[in-house]
């Protein structure tokens, strides 16, 4: 079994001193701009360097103006243009481009504890992870209605991220938990395991958490690596649950074939009766109007549906290496 979806370079692990800060974008050039004010306030000792990246994912609005005046801050910025898009490829040219050991990966809809860089190294100094994760808050754009379940609003809050209120190392039936924009992780490793998977759309950070688990890869919580996400109207509204839930699904299947679960046909034949019991349950709260409870059914359904037919690619472990490129830079 190979993987390559970036190939292995000469990175080794280095003391705690100096960050590549990524940021992939698209098209969210305010939110970039609030989530660069406030990795420019992150606590940095005198000893320590850092640098921020934002991988500019052929943006069409005013990402690159933002980024200019991002350099005014004391952290150096540099916006590369990465043509192939998801966040996937943004990630992997991220870490292709970094000049630091330790990569932490942020969201553009993001704000970021100003404590993050140093409860990551506190980390690092106690357990010495390949990988760290923390937890994320979320930051509505508009309250959430009084009929959504707290079921429903766990799947957009990110609520799995919540481990404790102590640092530790996640076994490995949690450590593939990883929140895509919230966690640090050694560049050597990102090359060692392959890296993000293009051909995943969704799901990619649980894929990439599995194969830090596949990998024998040490995976670390700590509580004040925290940020808080932005929760946009789309994202509570029934399209964007429906499209989460059916990614959710493709994803869960993506991970049984990584660690090469058998799928026999009873079981898909149980959850193809499954998917129907929940469908018809949804119509039945529907009539008697209760929306929320209808909704969850129908989440339920498309997870299903997305564990049974959205299939992942033939190619998901053994894929043509993606080399690292330094062009495009600004």
């Amino acid at each position: 079994m190979r993987l390559g979806i970036l190939k292995p370079g000469t990175a080794r692990v280095a003391p705690v001193s100096g960050f590549s800060i990524i940021i992939p974008t698209y098209n969210r050039a305010e939110l970039l701009r609030m989530a660069l004010e406030s990795v420019h306030h992150l606590y940095l000792p005198r000893s320590w360097e850092a640098e921020i990246l934002v991988i500019d994912n052929n943006s069409s609005d005013h990402t690159a103006a933002v980024v200019r005046e991002a350099r005014q801050g004391p952290i150096p910025v540099r916006r590369i243009l990465e043509m192939k898009q998801n966040a996937s490829h943004a990630r992997n040219r991220g870490a292709s481009e970094a000049s630091f050991e330790h990569l932490v990966y942020l969201d553009d809809d993001e704000l970021v504890d100003e404590g993050w860089l140093e409860a990551y190294a506190a980390v690092q100094a106690a357990l010495h992870p390949d990988c760290v994760v923390g937890p994320v808050e979320p930051w509505f754009e508009q309250v959430p209605p009084k009929w959504m379940t707290a079921t429903i609003l766990d799947s957009v809050t990110s609520s799995y991220s919540w481990k404790g209120q102590q640092q530790m190392l996640l076994p490995p039936a949690r450590a593939h938990e990883i929140p895509g924009g919230n966690f640090g992780v050694l560049r050597s490793v990102v090359f060692e395991v392959g890296g993000f998977h293009p051909a995943m759309s969704v799901g990619e950070d649980f894929e990439f958490g599995g194969r830090l688990v596949l990998f024998g890869k040490r995976v670390a919580y700590s509580p004040d690596c925290r940020i808080r996400h932005f929760i946009n109207r789309q994202k509570l509204s029934v399209v964007g649950l429906r499209a989460r839930f059916k990614g959710w699904g493709a994803t869960q299947r993506a991970l049984m074939q990584l660690r090469g679960d058998s799928f026999p046909a009873k079981g898909q034949l149980r959850l193809l009766l499954r998917l129907v019991r929940f469908f018809l349950r949804g119509v039945r709260y529907r009539f008697q109007n209760k929306k929320g409870h209808a909704l969850e059914c129908t989440l339920e359904a498309e997870r299903i549906f997305g564990l049974l037919f959205k299939r992942p690619p033939r190619q998901l472990i053994d894929v043509p290496a993606i080399l690292p490129r330094r062009d495009g830079t600004e």
